[in-house]
Formats: structure tokens, sequence, C-alpha cells
């Protein structure tokens, strides 16, 4: 029972990399969009600057370009408005 972590991980590494098993976990889905609303609370409220923004997007971005993502990339970038108050 001790090898579980080692084998959860390699099945994670493998889903990933596998075309028909690359999916994004919920998880970390969720995770991002709560991220992502952060980040345009704080761009708002002048907390955040444009160089902090464009490093977090273009960062989850280079991570979803590993799986099939296209349509989900398109979805969330498509909505998101970074505005001022």
């Amino acid at each position: 029972m001790s090898d579980l972590p080692i084998i959860q991980k390699t099945y994670d590494l493998i889903r990933w990399y596998v075309p028909i098993l690359n999916r994004l976990r919920s998880g970390s889905l969720k995770r991002a969009r709560r991220r992502l609303k952060l980040l345009q609370s704080r761009y708002a409220s002048y907390q955040a600057g444009i160089p902090e923004i464009v490093q977090s997007i273009q960062s989850w971005e280079a991570h979803l370009n590993h799986g099939d993502t296209w349509r989900l990339r398109r979805q969330i970038f498509n909505l998101l408005v970074f505005s001022r108050r």
C-alpha cells in the first residue's frame, strides 16, 4: 500500500501525456478560475499590475497547452476582462 502515491503520480503523468486521456482535473480548473477572479479584483483595486497578470495568464496557458484544452482555453480567455474602477 505504500506504493499507492507513486502509482497515482505515474497514472496522472500518463493520463496527461496520452492524447485520449489528457483531461484537466476539475480541481485544477476550479483553482485556476478562482485565481483569475482574484487577479481581476486585484487589478481593479490597483493591487496588481499588467506584468503580473500577463505572467500568470501565460503560465496557466502554457500548462493548458499540454492537454487537449483548445475549447477550454477559448472559453476561459474569451470571457476574461480586466478593468479598473
